[in-house]
């Protein structure tokens, strides 16, 4: 049975009916997802950063006499910043970076969208030194400044696929498919 020790997801949400979310694609393929506190974690952060992030929004349209709808379209919430340990274990490491994006969605240079926060630096460079087996996959729409993690051993530009994303992942890990 594979086994990957240390998975970090950070997956995009998706309006589609059914998805595979990349968790959920390797668990079904039999690997071992050893941080699954570190995402739950990272989930109830992210669901507190969004909450910010909305209001701050209807703030900033009542300020402005515009409708928040308005003013929201096409904004990209950036990656936040986070201290949450690395506990996972084992030989080998995927660790998945994500970003929103998409038609309609306007990207900016800054921290969390077009360059990597601190919180990713930090663990993609602690993460390949700890781990022989280590692999970055990029599940992005569009260019994603990578100069300060350079020295990862393996990088995967997976492109937001879809409804099937984990899927195709734990293929692309196992060799399989067509």
């Amino acid at each position: 049975m594979p086994d990957t020790r240390c998975l970090e997801a950070q997956a995009p949400g998706t309006v589609a009916r059914a998805a595979v979310t990349i968790e959920a694609g390797l668990s079904a393929a039999g690997f071992s997802i050893t941080t699954r506190a570190w995402l739950d974690a990272y989930d109830t952060q992210r669901a507190a950063h969004h909450k910010d992030f909305i209001a701050g929004i209807w703030r900033e349209a009542e300020a402005k006499g515009v409708s928040p709808l308005f003013l929201g379209f096409g904004r990209v919430e950036p990656e936040y910043e986070y201290a949450l340990p690395l506990d996972g274990d084992g030989e080998a490491c995927v660790y998945v970076l994500a970003r929103r994006s998409g038609e309609g969605t306007d990207r900016i240079d800054c921290p969390g969208d077009l360059r990597l926060t601190a919180s990713e630096i930090r663990d993609i460079l602690n993460l390949n030194r700890r781990f022989r087996r280590f692999l970055l996959v990029l599940n992005v729409g569009g260019v994603v400044d990578l100069r300060p993690v350079l020295e990862a051993k393996n990088i995967l530009y997976l492109s937001q696929l879809g409804s099937v994303t984990g899927e195709v992942l734990a293929d692309l890990l196992l060799g399989q498919g067509s």
